[in-house]
């Protein structure tokens, strides 16, 4: 029995032994595939998070409903810009708005543009509903037209990666996306005349209100 005994524990010992030089030959095995993983997770996958809001009037502090609010996610190779998403949702009556996170494989010989949100009123058509680069001017749609001039200002919310990548500086329409969830964005009223712009609480916002006022009363001249 005794001997049993001993034979039971020296099979015992064997098999853990094989067990173990298994695991580390399966570790060995594992860990190149794992390595190409994690290389190609860097250099060829991008991911877009959740970005949800509440858009309020800059004036009174108050939710705007029906504003569009159009995502766009892009990347750009061999000297185009490909658009990897666009969608567009509208605020609900408390202002706020949504989108779902998304997933990118970048194809070889792209490189990364990043994403931002543009936020237009459609009672004007002072600029298309989509885009990142919404620079100085108001009539992007119609330059050479006169403004259907009423509602809210565009502007375009920019992240980071996509800012350092551009060459167009922040202006009165494009600000920083300084985080994707809970974004609080006010939007400047279109006001009679540049003096109604003191009732923005925001210095910042205040100047920016006078000086987009100024452009539009300049395009109904």
């Amino acid at each position: 029995m005794c001997s049993g005994g001993v034979l039971a524990s020296g099979q015992n010992k064997h098999l853990g032994g094989r067990n173990r030089r298994l695991i580390y030959v399966g570790a060995l095995l594992a860990a190149p595939c794992l390595l190409v993983a994690c290389i190609y997770l860097y250099l060829f996958v991008r991911i877009v998070p959740p970005i949800s809001g509440t858009v309020v009037d800059a004036v009174t502090s108050q939710p705007v409903r029906a504003i569009r609010v159009c995502l766009r996610v892009d990347a750009e190779g061999l000297g185009h810009l490909e658009v990897l998403r666009t969608e567009t949702v509208t605020t609900d009556g408390s202002g706020k708005f949504a989108f779902r996170p998304s997933v990118h494989d970048l194809p070889m010989l792209t490189e990364w543009r990043g994403f931002s949100i543009r936020l237009t009123d459609p009672q004007n058509d002072m600029a298309a509903a989509c885009g990142p680069e919404l620079g100085p001017g108001l009539s992007e749609t119609h330059p050479d037209q006169a403004i259907h001039a009423s509602g809210h200002f565009p502007v375009a919310l920019v992240e980071p990666t996509r800012s350092a990548k551009s060459n167009f500086p922040w202006s009165t329409t494009r600000r920083p996306m300084e985080s994707s969830l809970g974004i609080r964005v006010p939007l400047l009223p279109v006001l009679s005349v540049p003096d109604d712009c003191g009732r923005v609480s925001s210095q910042q916002l205040a100047r920016d209100c006078r000086q987009l006022v100024t452009e539009l009363s300049a395009t109904r001249r």
